[in-house]
């Protein structure tokens, strides 16, 4: 006789079904398990003969094979406990539970349901494809609110399944609206209005930015504001963005969910693997941990080249691809890249004569800022000292009001490309660019003067029409205007030289 139950696999953010088959026959008794299992998975079957057992049920004394199908899809964690005992328990005992039903959880010695990373895309992946129940642990209950609780099966103890008992939940979302969410206000800060400005373009398009300039100047201090201004996460980037915490677990004690845009200020002396994601569970880096919200570089030139090269084809392609000796993942990474740099090694070149860098040590710093990586970022300005008398005056810009801008934008771009697979400016293709950036006569010379001049690259060209775009939003503009192309080409300071 074969008992068989129901769990999933995940690679990446994909799930697959998997049935775990047990055969229970006369011999020599032991467990023996297949199917292309990872170290922890394999372990499992020391830990459900003692869960069995001292949850108040014989376990049977013959050869068990356990397979699990289908056999060639990688299979890591700890969630196929529940399963396995599940599939063990039906050939001894009268189970009533519904046929499309789905198990997660590890197993303790004494039978108790145990915690397990990254359920959420599991569950959702198991709702979407029709299962009736959906059995979890009892301690990633708050992970799942998005799934109709009528479907999920909350669950403290083995017992608690074999009884046809259930732990009651509590209806209720639990939003964690501070997490990521840091204090201050846009007003905050005086004497730069310009820069201010260059954030809310960067926010209104999701254009990249780049700010070079000495300590001091506010470039950390507007972007640790920057949330604030970003319109809220939809529904479904709030699920997007809470499957990725579950699987790197760091859903703040497993409790609550986020629902604001996530800020992530990685060290500069992160690591590639810190960065970009990976290691034995293949788990997601701070680039996708950033997803749908805001990558802040501070100290950009100090940063790995490696480290930093690495994100060219993730600026563009918006997920990125892991290949590791146990196997691939794709995780999104769509965020908006906010980085901070230095003028020179001491920060205060050009400084009323308080740098005391060398020239060649000035050339050598700035040479790192002339990369393929730059030519990505669409904003790149330099920011100067904030002068004293200054210091005291009434700022312009409120975060409130900026939200509001932004939320008004992004609502006039989304509705221009109601007909495409994009809805920001700083995603139009370039076989779109003619299409939804069209120049009067005057701006078409310019541009063309400003290629020929400063030996801009193609990209370097589309970055401008793409910054214009938005520049002309602002003015409710449809027609790009020459003023908007002068003001896009001063944004690209790196085009020139530094």
């Amino acid at each position: 006789m074969v008992g068989s139950a129901v769990t999933f696999a995940r690679i990446g953010m994909t799930c697959e079904p998997i049935v775990v088959e047990a055969d229970l026959k006369r011999g020599l008794p032991g467990i023996s398990v297949t199917g292309m299992l990872s170290q922890e998975a394999k372990e499992a079957r020391e830990r459900i003969t003692p869960a069995i057992t001292n949850s108040g049920f014989d376990f049977p004394a013959k050869k068990i094979t356990i397979n699990f199908s289908p056999a060639e899809t990688p299979k890591m964690g700890t969630h196929y406990d529940l399963a396995m005992a599940v599939s063990i328990l039906r050939n001894q005992e009268d189970l009533n539970i519904p046929e499309k039903s789905v198990f997660f959880g590890e197993l303790s010695l004494g039978g108790d349901v145990k915690w397990v990373r990254g359920l959420l895309p599991l569950a959702v992946e198991a709702w979407k494809q029709g299962y009736e129940k959906i059995y979890i642990p009892y301690e990633n209950r708050h992970e799942l609110f998005c799934i109709p609780q009528d479907k999920i099966v909350p669950v403290r103890h083995l017992s608690d399944i074999i009884e046809e008992t259930s732990v009651e939940v509590e209806n209720k979302v639990e939003f964690n609206e501070t997490k990521n969410v840091l204090p201050g206000d846009f007003s905050d800060i005086k004497g730069q209005d310009n820069l201010i400005f260059y954030f809310l373009l960067a926010s209104a398009g999701n254009h990249h930015m780049l700010v070079v300039g000495p300590p001091g100047t506010g470039k950390t201090m507007c972007a640790s504001r920057l949330p604030g201004i970003m319109p809220d996460l939809t529904p479904e980037e709030v699920i997007a963005v809470n499957m990725i915490y579950s699987i790197a677990s760091q859903s703040s004690s497993h409790s609550q969910w986020i629902s604001n845009r996530p800020f992530r200020s990685p060290h500069s002396n992160s690591s590639m693997r810190a960065l970009i994601g990976g290691g034995p569970k293949i788990l997601p880096g701070e680039i996708s941990l950033a997803h749908k919200g805001i990558l802040f570089l501070d100290e950009f030139l100090e940063f790995h080249s490696d480290v930093l090269q690495a994100l060219r084809t993730v600026l563009e392609r918006k997920e990125v691809f892991l290949s590791m000796r146990n196997g691939a993942s794709v995780y999104p990474a769509d965020f908006l890249l906010i980085a901070a740099a230095n003028p020179c090694p001491c920060g205060y070149y050009e400084t009323d004569g308080i740098c005391r860098c060398t020239m060649h040590d000035v050339v050598r710093y700035r040479r790192k800022l002339q990369n393929p990586l730059t030519d990505r970022i669409d904003i790149q300005i330099q920011t100067d000292c904030v002068k004293y008398r200054t210091l005291n005056t009434y700022s312009k810009y409120s975060s409130a009001e900026m939200k509001l801008l932004v939320e008004h934008l992004r609502k006039k771009q989304a509705i221009r490309y109601t007909n495409e697979n994009f809805y920001l400016n700083s995603d139009i293709p370039a076989d779109k660019i003619r299409q939804y950036c069209p120049l009067t006569f005057e701006a078409e010379k310019l541009l063309e003067k400003i290629m020929d001049e400063q030996i801009l690259s193609a990209r370097g060209c589309h970055k401008i029409l793409r910054l214009a775009r938005t520049l002309a939003d602002f003015k409710d503009e449809e027609v790009i205007s020459e003023s908007n192309i002068r003001r896009a080409s001063q944004m690209r300071c790196l085009d020139i030289s530094l």
